[in-house]
């Protein structure tokens, strides 16, 4: 019998399930998320509340510079097709400001 299969240890512990609630900052960074579907807005911008950030949303290129023009934002998330202004385009805009 090869030694490997000889071996009578124990197996190994399942993966630790990832607690969002261990992730909070002392100071909540305020993110913007630009995307143009709504459901998948929820779900990104519910997860990142969930770890203590506030978020604000955008639907579409111009909306995402529209909100950096008026916040400044610490964290911006852009889906990479977006409708209206091309997310490209909307952070190259981004980035100038």
């Amino acid at each position: 019998m090869p030694l490997l299969l000889a071996r009578n240890e124990a197996p190994a512990p399942p993966a630790e399930i990832m607690d969002l609630g261990k992730f909070r900052m002392e100071r909540s960074p305020r993110v913007l998320v630009a995307e143009d579907n709504p459901i998948n807005q929820k779900v990104a911008s519910r997860l990142l509340e969930r770890m203590g950030h506030r978020v604000d949303g955008a639907s579409n290129g111009v909306e995402a510079v529209q909100a950096i023009r008026s916040f400044p934002y610490e964290i911006v998330l852009m889906d990479v097709q977006l409708p209206d202004l091309d997310s490209l385009q909307a952070t190259r805009l981004i980035r100038q400001i």
